[in-house]
């Protein structure tokens, strides 16, 4: 029989050897980029991106993110971000971005949502007001001509985490689409 104290150093034993055998620095990891660099097209939102962070945080980007199209990303998805610790990649499906049916604005939208992931630490925020979404980070798109019209307020729930504006402006918003 193995003691309470004996269980405890195995089991630590144990788990830094998994640890050890799959730490940081112990693969390329520019063998899990896609690409070795941003394609130039996305510069536009990333500065975007940029200069509202710092306008409403004075906070800066430090890290290195890579935008670039692909031909395909699982599950039918539109874009994705993939964090490697000091630099992140958003990937972003070619058919999808190339589409004369995307406006601008839901390019924004879109590449501003891949940045909260990647540069902010967000995950999905899925609530709703109506049927109307709270955040950028949700999991869908918003309409255009909400988002434009109350895009201030959404950058403010990006950037600073603040919800009670959005709300109220697309309670307010709701009432006078009768």
């Amino acid at each position: 029989m193995f003691s309470l104290k004996s269980f405890v150093k195995i089991v630590a034993f144990s788990l830094s050897f998994i640890l050890a055998s799959c730490g940081k620095g112990e693969y390329d990891k520019e063998k899990l980029f896609e690409f070795k660099e941003s394609n130039p097209e996305f510069q536009y939102y990333q500065d975007a991106f940029a200069k509202e962070l710092f306008a409403r945080s004075g906070r800066v980007v430090l890290k290195e993110v890579r935008i670039n199209l692909v031909e395909k990303l699982e599950l039918g998805r539109i874009g994705i971000c993939k964090d490697w610790g000091s630099v992140g990649e958003i990937l972003i499906r070619r058919d999808w971005w190339e589409s004369e049916r995307i406006s601008d604005d839901t390019r924004e939208k879109l590449i501003f949502h891949e940045l909260g992931h990647c540069l902010l630490s967000r995950g999905h925020y899925d609530e709703k007001v109506g049927n109307r979404p709270v955040s950028i980070m949700n999991t869908y798109v918003t309409n255009d001509s909400i988002y434009r019209a109350l895009r201030e307020d959404y950058l403010d729930e990006l950037f600073l985490n603040q919800r009670s504006s959005i709300k109220d402006s697309l309670s307010v918003h709701a009432g006078t689409e009768r």
